[in-house]
């Protein structure tokens, strides 16, 4: 199995999982420290100084679909910078019988998910049949069926990929959980040479975009390659 099929696959994988899979995040808060002087707040009104302490939990949250579904009862907070865009986030009513733009989202995945899939099945020569699963369990052995698939059509594997791509864009962006992108440095992808973005603050790894021509490959680079990865692209700049 090749180095891209396997990139593809598991990028394939890491998409599915997202779209149905509980995952943990980790939440940094601040917890108020109290220090008291029993000789100077004892029987008065407490005036003691406060600091704060940085501490870190792990949250459980639901799939993407399911948090879909819940959409109207848990509402999460927008994580975009709009108060630097001059544009503070203002809540408007939704109609009745309220915000329904999860829903929306949930059907348009669903619709579009057993279309593509029909589509690519047929072309592969795919039991069609397979789709009258819920698509929970379509997204669990999403990875398998594209396998067997991937060496003769690996054009259609890629349509699956860009598609599971787009369903977990659309879903953080309509649960308002999505962070947005900037483009990294003036770099590219060491493994194919396609566009780098990273979390505007810098929440998450640099990752591939790929090109306008081909899908993101599934590279990722941590925080501790970045200034190797700015260095090269000012290299590659210079020369």
């Amino acid at each position: 199995m090749g180095t891209d099929k396997e990139a593809i696959l598991r990028r394939l994988e890491d998409n599915c999982k997202s779209l149905y899979a509980d995952y943990y995040e980790k939440v940094d808060y601040k917890l108020p420290i109290t220090v008291h002087d029993k000789s100077t707040c004892l029987g008065q009104p407490c005036t003691c100084p406060v600091h704060y302490e940085s501490r870190r939990r792990q949250v459980r949250r639901d799939g993407l679909l399911e948090q879909l579904r819940l959409f109207q009862q848990n509402r999460d907070t927008d994580r975009n910078p709009k108060a630097e865009r001059g544009a503070p986030r203002v809540k408007t009513a939704g109609r009745p019988p309220g915000d329904v733009t999860g829903f929306l989202a949930l059907d348009e995945i669903t619709c579009e998910a057993y279309a593509l899939l029909d589509r690519v099945f047929e072309e592969a020569g795919r039991d069609r049949l397979w789709l009258v699963n819920p698509l929970k369990e379509v997204l669990q052995g999403l990875r398998y069926q594209v396998s067997q698939f991937y060496d003769e059509r690996p054009d259609l594997a890629l349509d699956v990929l860009k598609a599971t791509d787009k369903w977990v864009k659309q879903a953080k962006a309509a649960l308002r959980v999505t962070v947005s992108d900037a483009m990294f440095g003036n770099t590219v992808c060491g493994n194919c040479g396609g566009g780098l973005s990273v979390a505007w603050d810098s929440s998450s790894d640099v990752r591939c975009i790929g090109t306008p021509a081909a899908p993101p490959c599934g590279e990722t680079y941590p925080m501790s390659e970045w200034v190797a990865l700015y260095e090269r692209g000012k290299r590659d700049k210079d020369t």
